[in-house]
């Protein structure tokens, strides 16, 4: 199976519901299923520009779960990760009990004040320290997703570098998915994932 389209990803995405987008993870990945010489084109048919297309579009979730694989994820199931890998506690629970990093607990903390950063202006205001490790643990933990890319700018607002990722609140990009979540026990939920998985790993 080969795709080159990023509506074939879309198709692909609701009938599996979540693939990797690359590494061997034991489920189809998006290097798996496209050919190489599609890649960093810059062209709407590149692979690499999908996961910005996909978070800016919002026809889905691109982010990294447990681990830090990094999936894609259908709106159909969003809900059942976030119930999954959403901890019991809530995290600031967590940070009285010391069970959380100062790296994580700061980034924490500006997602609340601001929903939505950029990684370059994020980076100049959390830790240095464990930034990414923070970043992907709240990824992990179903806080934050990937919402677009963002490009800084300098003073004469003349572009710097290239684009970078941003992130927002997954309660902001997905209200309803987080509302859908807290309907959902937590182990069939985990369970669901695992049996999805053991589907998809054999196609």
């Amino acid at each position: 199976m080969t795709i080159t389209t990023y509506g074939e990803l879309l198709s692909l995405l609701d009938d599996m519901g979540f693939i990797a987008f690359g590494g061997r993870t034991g489920i189809p990945n998006l290097a798996d299923v496209t050919c190489a010489d599609a890649w960093h084109t810059g062209r709407d048919t590149d692979p690499w520009e999908w996961k910005r297309m996909l978070s800016e579009r919002r026809d889905g979730i691109y982010t990294r779960v447990e681990g830090g694989q990094a999936l894609f994820i259908s709106h159909a199931w969003h809900p059942v990760f976030i119930a999954a890998y959403t901890p019991a506690l809530p995290l600031e629970e967590r940070w009285e009990m010391g069970q959380v990093s100062q790296a994580v607990w700061e980034m924490h903390r500006l997602f609340l004040r601001q929903d939505t950063w950029a990684k370059h202006d994020l980076r100049a205001r959390a830790p240095e320290k464990g930034f990414h490790g923070a970043l992907e643990r709240l990824m992990a933990e179903m806080e934050i997703v990937m919402s677009g890319e963002s490009q800084r700018l300098s003073v004469d607002l003349r572009p710097v570098g290239w684009p970078s990722i941003e992130y927002m609140r997954t309660d902001v990009y997905a209200p309803e998915a987080v509302a859908r979540a807290a309907q959902l026990d937590a182990e069939e939920a985990r369970l669901k994932i695992i049996t999805q998985r053991g589907k998809i790993a054999a196609l």
